[in-house]
């Protein structure tokens, strides 16, 4: 998971982000093995830990991709859980550079807003995949 900064100023005395999740779509070819090593370095894995839970999704929102998406559930301002998957080249993936999405969503997106989101909105994401799930895809995240 990337860090994720809490600006007090903007969002006042926010005490945890909720339904924190990470989806990794994976190009053709890559397989997730089913394991995961949680990165103890720099992290919150000891002062707060949390149990992620890991599912695998294939043909995720119809794109024909796997997704591989970590549920890290509510999580504190200015946390750090980094988390490798173990994924697997099959003789099917491209040789060379592949290309491997991600993104992060969490609740109360309308709330919380990604870093950069004043006037030009550069980080903003249309969400054409309805990656929080509420059934609106026109709706920026």
């Amino acid at each position: 998971m990337p860090r994720i900064n809490h600006d007090s100023a903007t969002y006042g005395d926010l005490e945890k982000i909720p339904n924190v999740r990470t989806i990794t779509l994976l190009p053709p070819g890559f397989e997730y093995t089913g394991k995961f090593e949680k990165r103890m370095y720099d992290s919150q894995w000891r002062t707060n830990p949390i149990e992620p839970k890991v599912t695998e999704v294939k043909n995720f929102q119809g794109t024909g991709k796997t997704a591989v998406i970590v549920e890290y559930g509510g999580v504190t301002p200015a946390s750090y859980y980094p988390l490798y998957l173990e994924l697997r080249a099959t003789k099917y993936a491209a040789r060379g550079e592949n290309k491997f999405t991600n993104y992060l969503t969490y609740d109360e997106n309308d709330y919380i807003r990604p870093y950069g989101t004043g006037n030009n909105r550069e980080n903003d994401y249309v969400d054409a995949l309805d990656l929080d799930q509420d059934g609106i895809l026109r709706r920026s995240l």
